[in-house]
């Protein structure tokens, strides 16, 4: 082939060739389909064919023509949609997140294509052999900075998975009316003033880079922005809830002991078996907890009556002093959580010698371990380190239990884990101990 042919070649897909490697930055890590490389290999000979005789015709017409503009701008249309076509044959991902990896890819051409713009302005720049060996050059030294920043970023996001189909809609219109903008802008042959050269790339760099931030960013931000003003509102409606339950158990302690007080004073009135049977159902208030750190015996005692009308034995074994230097509220929801997804494990179990959860409490080195071990029917689905919750109600607060415990353990310098085995769930929670003045 000689040297024009190559050229030619080149020119009529060199487009193409940029907009693929671009796309490849954001889908590198998404999850492909069977026979993916025969699949891949075959779709991007199709586009650069496609590419090739579509450029073929358009550079066949009067350059000049206004018309020729706008059928340029349509043919990139055409050409980006290929690529997606060759991307979906290619990787197994919905069409919406393939739709933002894509318009990523288009973005990323236009940034990498734009700074090689900025860079021929150079005058020693001017001269480099082949011409387009410098465009190559610093589109894929872009590609390469992208791809172990953001490429590596998203991949720990897994944005295929989270998104938000409106704000990616939004940014790939965005992304298409500036490259309309700026190959329009192009076709005005104002190349020589240097302002105006200037001014069209930033431009350009600067609307993709804002796509890019609103399409894969801005939707996390949003995400962890609603997540901390939920955590907030289960804080305070977590304190609410510890206040007024710790005011019932006090009253309730009162009333057992006047009520012990009052049998007392009827056990030559009414018969033997009548009292026994009094003080049969007072034994389970005379057992409640009083381990004297007040977020935890008023969510024992609260989670103690909730299992005994459950039919579920709970045990606790450990020093609850060790607790002292955390806050009541923190105590009482850490403890609340673990024991609301074990009543919920035990309660679908039938097997009586299965209906039992326990609560172990010991110090090793610098750190309390808090174990919850119970019985389950299900093994839960474990996704971030974390089981799934299979809570159907308060859909608002929907997985906050499991994430609430985490977040707790990690204010006190502490984290969890989770672990299944024979039936048998345990969830580990560890926590540092303050240093000692």
């Amino acid at each position: 082939m000689s040297d024009f042919s190559f050229m030619q070649v080149w020119q009529y897909t060199n487009y193409m060739i940029e907009l693929l490697l671009g796309e490849l930055v954001f889908l590198f890590f998404v999850p492909k389909r069977k026979m993916f490389a025969l699949r891949l290999s075959l779709s991007i000979l199709c586009c650069l064919v496609i590419s090739y005789f579509s450029y073929l015709l358009i550079y066949q017409m009067d350059m000049t023509s206004p018309y020729t503009s706008v059928l340029r701008f349509l043919l990139l249309l055409v050409l980006i949609f290929v690529s997606m076509a060759a991307m979906y044959i290619s990787f197994d991902i919905p069409l919406v997140a393939l739709l933002s990896s894509c318009s990523g890819g288009v973005a990323l051409q236009h940034i990498g294509y734009h700074v090689y713009r900025l860079f021929a302005l150079n005058e020693g720049l001017k001269t480099f052999n082949p011409p387009h060996g410098l465009e190559l050059i610093i589109v894929i030294v872009v590609y390469l900075l992208f791809f172990f920043t953001m490429g590596f970023y998203l991949k720990k996001q897994k944005h295929y998975e989270n998104y938000d189909p409106r704000l990616i809609i939004i940014s790939s219109i965005i992304i298409l009316i500036c490259i309309g903008i700026t190959r329009f802008y192009q076709r005005a042959l104002i190349f020589d003033n240097l302002y105006y050269t200037v001014a069209g790339s930033l431009y350009a760099i600067t609307c993709c880079f804002l796509s890019l931030f609103i399409m894969f960013f801005l939707n996390k931000f949003i995400q962890v922005s609603a997540e901390s003003q939920t955590r907030k509102k289960l804080f305070e409606d977590t304190k609410r809830q510890y206040e007024l339950r710790k005011e019932n158990i006090d009253i309730l302690n009162i009333k057992f002991h006047d009520l012990k007080h009052q049998i007392l004073a009827l056990e030559n009135k009414i018969s033997k078996e009548e009292i026994d049977n009094i003080k049969k159902n007072l034994d389970i208030y005379d057992g409640m907890y009083q381990t004297g750190i007040d977020g935890l015996d008023t969510i024992l005692n609260e989670k103690s009556l909730t299992c005994i009308a459950k039919n579920i034995s709970m045990t606790f074994m450990g020093d609850a002093q060790v607790l002292s230097f955390m806050s009541p509220v923190d105590i009482f929801s850490l403890f609340g959580n673990a024991l609301d997804n074990s009543i919920e494990a035990v309660d679908k179990i039938e097997q009586s010698s299965k209906r039992c959860i326990s609560i172990i409490m010991e110090e090793k080195g610098d750190f309390i371990y808090i174990n919850t071990i119970n019985f389950t029917s299900e093994h839960p689905i474990i996704k971030d380190g974390l089981p799934e919750t299979t809570k159907k109600v308060d859909p608002g607060y929907h997985g906050y239990g499991m994430r609430s415990i985490q977040q707790i353990a990690e204010k006190y310098e502490g984290g969890i884990h989770v672990s299944l085995k024979d039936d048998i769930f345990i969830l580990s929670i560890y926590l540092l101990k303050p240093h000692q003045e």
